[in-house]
């Protein structure tokens, strides 16, 4: 039982304003008091935007923590993410990331699917919640040293599903591929590639009916129906996918 309300810890890329103020207003719903934010923004992003989206912020109630420019290294994101948890001090933390240049787009309002690791083969695990002594690693998905426990899992909701998702995911290929972002391993450009190369299959969309996704209507205060067991399987079955440039 937490004897207080977790801080929320957030790295936070050049998203829409309207974005940033319905994920704040999800989690103070959920009972988040606490929000550590660092924003980043990539050289492509221009001043105005960046000055809009932190007053934005400020106009919610929320400090942001820190702010970067720059290239978007892989462990930008991480690097970012422990400075925070290192501000946040003792007790548990609330892992989210509201956009990190996204691999995945929201295919229409009120659908839940298994896109992560059915087309794009990236790591389905999220976690959610970690006290302050516990190291995570890049991406929030596992950490090391500790086994993860497939009776406790939780629905992940992504805010990543915005305009221009589809060109900050062309500049991500076209910039690990040049070495202008460093990367760690080819994972995620690959992951970039197959969402790119499905979309581009049908007409700048995700097929929402290719029966491999399983999208169903869902909302953000309930599970679908045999969720609990498909999520189990999948979080005790997956394994990473092995690199070949294809999907």
């Amino acid at each position: 039982m937490l004897s207080a309300p977790p801080a929320l810890i957030a790295v936070v890329g050049p998203i829409e304003p309207s974005l940033l103020a319905a994920w704040v207003r999800h989690y103070r719903w959920l009972g988040v008091e606490r929000f550590l934010i660092a924003f980043h923004f990539p050289d492509h992003v221009p001043d105005s935007q960046r000055h809009e989206l932190q007053a934005a912020c400020r106009e919610l109630g929320i400090i942001p923590t820190g702010t970067s420019t720059g290239p978007w290294h892989e462990h930008t994101n991480t690097r970012l993410r422990d400075a925070l948890r290192s501000q946040a001090g003792p007790g548990w933390h609330r892992q989210r990331t509201p956009d990190r240049l996204a691999a995945r787009r929201r295919p229409r309002p009120g659908l839940r699917g298994h896109l992560t690791h059915r087309l794009l083969h990236g790591d389905p695990r999220k976690i959610v919640l970690a006290r302050h002594d516990v190291t995570v690693s890049s991406g929030n998905h596992r950490s090391p040293g500790h086994r993860p426990n497939a009776d406790r899992i939780c629905a992940v909701h992504h805010f990543k599903w915005r305009s221009g998702v589809l060109d900050d995911l062309r500049r991500r290929v076209q910039h690990f591929t040049s070495g202008t972002w460093q990367e760690h391993t080819p994972a995620v450009r690959d992951e970039a590639n197959r969402l790119l190369t499905h979309v581009g299959q049908h007409g700048g969309v995700i097929n929402t009916s290719d029966p491999r996704f399983a999208f169903r209507r869902a909302s953000l205060d309930q599970i679908p129906f045999g969720w609990p067991s498909e999520a189990r399987n999948i979080f005790t079955t997956w394994r990473p996918h092995a690199h070949s440039g294809q999907d």
